[in-house]
């Protein structure tokens, strides 16, 4: 008995060791039909799952504006901020000054972009309100570069042309927050400001600007 257990001992050992190896080359084969390091297959499945996170990812970041109402509302803001622009920048150019029909065509389109982005996105009022307080200290920065101070005393040019500036910014934003007609209506004071007020009343000696 002794002599027949050594000698099927070693042959029960190579037959557990061919069990082995067959039952892993059979769940190989199950888990991938095309067994191998880096075959193609694998290659061309894992360049499909590359394109896929690619464009998934450039869609979602076009997601902004997924339906029709969306692109007409961020269309007619952005129209209404630039037409409204254009309008007091165009009293600017006529009269030759630097900050003339682009320059508040710009602001105003920059301030309705500030003002509409947020809101659009679900900001709370309290963000909005530190928007706002950024937007009106930026352009106090662009209009101050407009101001000239003349070589005479007390001559300063360039103080209209920053007031409409800071005015171009502030409807612009109006737009920007949904409020159309505000801007129309504001954006209509200021032109009869700009055309009515320098033929009724008498002008500064101190200053040179319109």
């Amino acid at each position: 008995m002794c002599r027949l257990r050594r000698v099927r001992s070693p042959l029960r050992v190579r037959r557990e060791r061919v069990r082995v190896r067959v039952r892993a080359f059979v769940s190989c084969s199950r888990q991938d039909p095309h067994p191998g390091p880096l075959s193609a297959y694998r290659a061309r499945e894992k360049e499909l799952r590359v394109f896929d996170q690619i464009r998934h990812t450039i869609l979602s970041e076009l997601s902004d504006l997924n339906d029709v109402a969306s692109v007409t509302r961020v269309t007619m803001r952005l129209l209404f901020a630039g037409i409204l622009g254009a309008a007091l920048g165009f009293n600017r150019e006529k009269h030759g000054k630097s900050a003339g029909l682009r320059t508040h065509v710009l602001v105003a389109l920059g301030a309705a972009v500030f003002a509409m982005t947020p809101q659009l996105a679900g900001a709370t009022p309290g963000d909005m309100t530190r928007v706002v307080q950024g937007l009106v200290v930026g352009i106090g920065f662009l209009g101050a570069g407009a101001i000239v101070k003349g070589d005479k005393p007390g001559e300063i040019s360039g103080l209209t042309t920053a007031a409409g500036i800071w005015m171009t910014a502030a409807i612009g934003m109006t737009v920007g927050y949904g409020r159309e007609m505000t801007a129309v209506l504001s954006t209509i004071f200021a032109m009869v400001a700009l055309a009515v007020i320098p033929h009724v009343a008498p002008k500064n000696k101190h200053s040179i600007d319109e």
